[in-house]
């Protein structure tokens, strides 16, 4: 599978906050880290910095999607982590959905 990131948006400061969002920090145009949110610019200074309870992670970009449905988001991002399984990502255990569930989810939001 292959993300296409020109679908996405890249982050910057000028793009406000959006809510409930998946993101992907990237070094070297890999993904390092696929994470959810509702609170952007706050959680990738988090990433930026050493903190009690967030590890420092190396990535040069940052790509988001901000138009996930609540109740899906938790699924596509555990079936990200393990397609891609990320440097900084522990793996997540998949929830029991069907094959055709699980394609439904990918082309809805990443169409080929």
């Amino acid at each position: 599978m292959k993300i296409y990131f020109s679908k996405l948006k890249k982050y910057s400061l000028k793009n406000g906050n959006p809510k409930n969002i998946l993101y992907f920090l990237l070094r070297n145009r890999e993904i390092v880290y696929i994470g959810i949110t509702c609170k952007l610019e706050i959680r990738i200074s988090m990433h930026r910095a050493n903190s009690s309870h967030v590890v420092r992670k190396k990535f040069d970009e940052v790509y988001y999607c901000d138009f996930i449905h609540e109740e899906e988001i938790e699924l596509l991002e555990m079936y990200l982590i393990n397609i891609f399984n990320p440097e900084y990502n522990k793996l997540k255990k998949w929830k029991q959905i069907t094959m055709k569930e699980k394609s439904n989810l990918i082309n809805k939001y990443f169409p080929q």
